[in-house]
């Protein structure tokens, strides 16, 4: 058996997904974890899914290498009320929104505001439609914490300049949202060339201390996609700055999730 690898510094991913239902135990992730030699991991709440207690056990047992997002059903009427027990629990850090939940229940993303809960955004939308709304929550709450998913979907049609995403590097002025390089492999098949002026927008837009790097495990593939995806990064092959590749790869998840320098 091949030795999980060695990093000169704590690599951890922002973005994963385990279950019963769907996708693995977290046995099975942190399996795979291990194998790839990342620490720390953010477990966002797969679609479809609202009973949260499975992630939240795996949370109590993990609170020092876990973090977790969960999710509601927004048309459930009592939704407003689930979020606010969810929030009380304290199991959770964040809620997984998609643009379609913003837009059909607005109040939610005001609420999780409210509530001190980081906004996990998945974009499904142009910027021009949803960015507004982000806009909205932080002005009413100045202390909102945005994360934004999967380089926050991005269409390819729109390469190589990528116009249309021009309102989400304007959310760069707010320093409470930050932006995630994750699951590259929706985009385009490895080594995901495509979107990498993306990922350079992104990194003069937002700095390299408010980007992270994570995963999207399982739907990205298994471990040797995973392995592959992350050495993208670790071998220097995306479009960042030499010297930012350590806090990209772990440090700045620690501080967004953890609240460690």
């Amino acid at each position: 058996m091949t030795a999980p690898p060695t990093h000169p510094f704590e690599v951890n991913d922002a973005y994963t997904h385990c279950g019963l239902s769907k996708y693995y135990p977290y046995e099975t992730l942190r399996g795979t974890l291990d194998e790839a030699g990342v620490t720390r991991v953010t477990i966002v709440q797969h679609m479809g899914e609202y009973d949260n207690s499975y992630l939240a056990g795996v949370i109590r047992e993990e609170r020092d290498r876990v973090a977790g997002v969960c999710l509601v059903n927004h048309r459930d009427p009592r939704a407003r009320d689930q979020l606010e027990a969810i929030a009380g629990e304290g199991d959770f850090k964040g809620v997984r929104l998609t643009s379609e939940m913003i837009f059909e229940r607005p109040e939610l993303l005001m609420a999780a505001a409210h509530l001190g809960l980081i906004i996990q955004a998945m974009p499904h939308h142009a910027p021009a439609g949803w960015v507004p709304y982000i806009e909205a929550a932080i002005t009413r709450h100045p202390g909102t914490r945005v994360m934004l998913s999967h380089l926050a979907t991005p269409r390819l049609q729109d390469a190589p300049d990528f116009a249309p995403q021009q309102p989400v590097w304007e959310l760069a002025r707010h320093p409470g949202v930050w932006f995630q390089v994750s699951f590259p492999s929706r985009y385009a098949p490895y080594p995901h060339e495509p979107v990498y002026p993306v990922i350079a927008q992104a990194v003069e837009a937002f700095g390299v201390e408010r980007i992270v790097w994570g995963s999207n495990y399982p739907a990205s593939g298994g471990l040797a996609e995973y392995v592959a995806d992350l050495n993208l990064l670790l071998d220097g092959k995306l479009p960042v700055p030499d010297d930012a590749i350590e806090a990209i790869a772990g440090a700045n998840m620690r501080r967004f999730w953890f609240g460690e320098d």
